[in-house]
């Protein structure tokens, strides 16, 4: 009989319940952590989306846990500066050139109010993969590609971002693909996030890797014919970044997915998974596949980073109620270069 994983104790729950007739892998998979509360703003936060929102779906079930979730943000917004102030200020600069004034006010509304939806769609699924009814909520006919391409034993590198639910479309790829993903994430995780990410691991639904580990263990995977996932938000700065335009701003990006690309031979996916009506079902989408035809050294990765940059920065554009644009201000940091600007 097999060896067991090494045992990890998650939420009170020994990981090897599910995995004692798994073999051994050569390495210890990576479990994320619980990102502790730093400050009583987050301690806040985490009680009220772990006990106040996962309670009331307990309770009353998710539709109307997403109706009270969603009057508690169109309540609360006007009485929030960093939204309603800095953040439509950033909203402004970024999509001032395609959207008119009153679309830029509307979006941080609508952001606002579904913004807590993120951990109830995360606790959502989580049981839907329980029960094995997911199909019912994620569809994903775009995936259908990236499942031939990986039928045929070839790998092939999906760059994502934070635009409608980011866990679920990993979940969706790991579930299409039967589990031949790698999914780079970060180390520490929201309660609701790790919670989901601990299903998909236990699942086999992805292998997770931290940042850390990143380049040994994708192309490793690319190699053995899986879909690698990564996000591009991350911050990135010294000689490895790639400032590209994103948002109306000049931001700088890893070129991890172009590099990968250069070594391996593997195409990139530019993919996001978003939200559809109505609540809880989700589309995953295909933006952009670019082949690994592309030149070889830095300047070649920087051209292909600046075009998958591109793609997410339309994808956004088309539904960008549904983008984290805390991240996007986070990374900027200073005023948008464009908050005056106005469409033509």
């Amino acid at each position: 009989m097999p060896g067991k994983l090494p045992a990890q104790r998650v939420f009170g729950q020994n990981l090897n319940s599910e995995c004692e007739e798994m073999p051994t892998r050569a390495e210890t998979p990576f479990a994320p952590s619980v990102r502790p509360p730093h400050d009583r703003g987050t301690l806040l936060r985490d009680l009220y989306n772990r006990w106040g929102l996962m309670l009331a779906a307990q309770i009353v079930g998710f539709e109307a846990a997403a109706a009270v979730s969603r009057a508690a943000g169109r309540r609360l917004w006007p009485h929030i500066p960093l939204v309603n102030q800095d953040l439509r200020a950033a909203i402004a600069g970024a999509l001032g050139a395609t959207h008119s004034a009153s679309q830029v006010d509307e979006i941080p509304r609508g952001f606002a109010t579904d913004y807590w939806l993120t951990s109830l769609e995360a606790e959502f699924i989580e049981r839907r993969l329980r029960s094995r009814t997911w199909r019912l909520w994620v569809h994903a006919p775009a995936y259908a590609r990236l499942g031939r391409h990986v039928a045929t034993g070839a790998g092939v590198i999906c760059a994502g971002t934070y635009l409608g639910n980011y866990l679920v479309g990993l979940a969706a790829l790991g579930l299409f693909l039967e589990g031949r993903v790698t999914a780079i994430v970060q180390a520490d995780q929201s309660p609701t996030q790790h919670r989901l990410m601990v299903a998909l691991a236990r699942r086999r639904v992805a292998t997770l890797v931290p940042p850390g580990d990143a380049i040994h263990r994708s192309l490793a995977a690319l190699r053995g014919g899986q879909a690698v996932v990564m996000t591009m938000e991350h911050a990135r700065s010294g000689a490895g970044a790639v400032e590209a335009d994103f948002l109306g701003a000049r931001v700088p990006f890893h070129t991890t997915p172009a590099v990968l690309a250069q070594r391996t031979k593997c195409p990139i996916a530019v993919v996001a998974c978003i939200r559809r009506d109505p609540p809880f079902h989700f589309e995953g989408r295909i933006y952009d596949w670019i082949e690994p035809s592309f030149g070889k050294g830095r300047d070649a990765a920087a051209e292909v980073t600046k075009r998958v940059v591109s793609a997410l920065d339309a994808a956004i554009r088309e539904h960008p109620e549904q983008y984290n644009w805390l991240r996007f201000l986070a990374r900027t940091g200073a005023e948008p270069q464009a908050a005056a600007r106005q469409p033509p």
